[in-house]
């Protein structure tokens, strides 16, 4: 029964965390750039908030093992997954800055419509976006360092990505249906 009421405590601060970045992104009408690495790991202090929450103290002490599971399955997989996360943003020039930032650090590349192949160090970095709603991405497969997924993430800051109100209206009506279903009994 308590992991149904920490269930919902995740579902609540899932959704208090969605209206609380679309309102970053609509107040500063700049979109947000993520190392995606820390916004899978955002989820580690919410499982953990939501799972200390139930205040049951026998159920907290007999599933701890579960918990520290579910933190090194999460971080785990958050690491194996490279890349950056640009909430906010339809900008159609994300893959050609990154082409130019990928030229200035002296890579050999081969750009196709959704990709950029940088053949010095055998790397594919994969370009996805949801125009609609605001949300684009970068997957970098191969044995990219972290080093330059950061600078990457700093040299797009500096360039003004145009911002995505869609996204404002995506996370409102997610996080208010998250909440719609925290105070569903």
């Amino acid at each position: 029964m308590n992991f149904l009421l920490a269930g919902k405590y995740l579902v609540l601060l899932i959704a208090l965390g969605s209206l609380l970045t679309g309102m970053i992104v609509f107040i500063t009408k700049k979109p947000l750039i993520i190392n995606s690495v820390f916004r899978n790991l955002s989820i580690v202090p919410m499982l953990i908030a939501a799972y200390f929450a139930t205040g049951d103290e026998e159920f907290i002490i007999s599933n701890i093992v579960i918990l520290f599971l579910l933190i090194a399955l999460i971080t785990i997989i958050s690491f194996a997954f490279k890349g950056i996360t640009v909430l906010g943003s339809r900008d159609e020039r994300l893959q050609e800055l990154t082409a130019e930032f990928l030229r200035k650090n002296n890579a050999e590349i081969e750009q196709i419509p959704t990709a950029i192949y940088v053949k010095n160090n055998h790397n594919v970095w994969l370009f996805s976006s949801v125009a609609k709603y605001g949300i684009q991405s970068i997957s970098v497969k191969g044995r990219e360092s972290s080093r330059v997924v950061n600078a990457l993430i700093k040299e797009l800051r500096t360039n003004n990505l145009q911002y995505c109100s869609g996204y404002m209206l995506y996370t409102l009506f997610t996080g208010l249906v998250l909440l719609a279903l925290y105070f569903v009994n």
